[in-house]
């Protein structure tokens, strides 16, 4: 029920509350656990879908994939400076 409410009603949790998240979230995305994808593993595949991209015929293609990662990396940068999180 604590998760649920801190994804759909973040405003109603107490502090110590949202310290219990904050953590959560922090061990999720920087642990080592092979059900989840950490920052590390994330940014790793980003580079790998990355390098494919670039050779690729279809220039359009290319465009738009090359797009989208870049947009998929703003936003782990985003939560990364949300929570605080160094990239290694």
């Amino acid at each position: 029920l604590l998760r649920y409410r801190c994804k759909n009603q973040y405003t109603s949790l107490s502090n110590e509350e949202k310290q219990v998240w904050h953590e959560h979230c922090v061990a999720r995305l920087t642990g080592v656990n092979a059900q989840f994808r950490n920052f590390d593993i994330f940014n790793a595949e980003i580079q790998r879908l990355e390098t494919e991209a670039v050779q690729m015929a279809d220039d359009a293609k290319k465009i738009k994939q090359l797009a989208l990662l870049n947009d998929l990396k703003q936003f782990a940068e985003q939560r990364a400076k949300v929570f605080q999180i160094v990239a290694k």
